[in-house]
């Protein structure tokens, strides 16, 4: 006969899923995330462009009301309100994403993170920001664990090619 596949659902006792997003820009829509989170018993690792393209752009995104990019990203529509009531400037931008991030995370039940929890990844040798890994779980060993790769991360060498 032919072959079967046996679909196991992550809810089942034992079984975690991890996800890893890598978008090219910040035009990713939070509704990708809220349901995977939601379907499945889900991690999350992802890479926030918030050097590459959010603080390249930023004025741009800011200015054109009819760009959704951020508001869908951040789960948040009325994002340049709060912007401009908190009175944010250039210098907060990569604060105010990463904490606005993590308000609609945990807004799906996953724990927080403080901005000094992700791993800002730079350009080697020049300290320049590219981007921020983020990491979200439910569960609390798991959040122990990503903090724990972190600082071995931190401790690899660079090939020069």
């Amino acid at each position: 006969g032919e072959p079967r596949a046996k679909y196991v659902h992550s809810t089942e006792k034992g079984l975690l899923s991890l996800c890893f997003i890598d978008p090219f820009s910040a035009d990713l829509d939070f509704d990708v995330i809220r349901e995977l989170g939601q379907a499945f018993r889900m991690d999350f690792l992802i890479l926030l462009m918030s050097a590459v393209d959010i603080r390249q752009n930023f004025q741009r995104y800011l200015e054109d009301e009819s760009d959704t990019r951020i508001a869908r990203l951040l789960d948040d529509p009325d994002w340049r309100n709060e912007w401009a009531e908190r009175g944010m400037r250039a210098k907060d931008l990569v604060f105010f994403i990463l904490e606005k991030f993590d308000e609609a995370m945990t807004k799906l039940g996953y724990q927080a993170s403080t901005p000094d929890e992700s791993k800002p990844v730079r350009v080697h040798g020049k300290g320049v920001l590219l981007y921020h890994l983020v990491f979200y779980s439910k569960h609390p060993l798991a959040k122990k664990l990503f903090q724990a790769a972190k600082t071995v991360t931190d401790l690899q060498t660079y090939l020069e090619l």
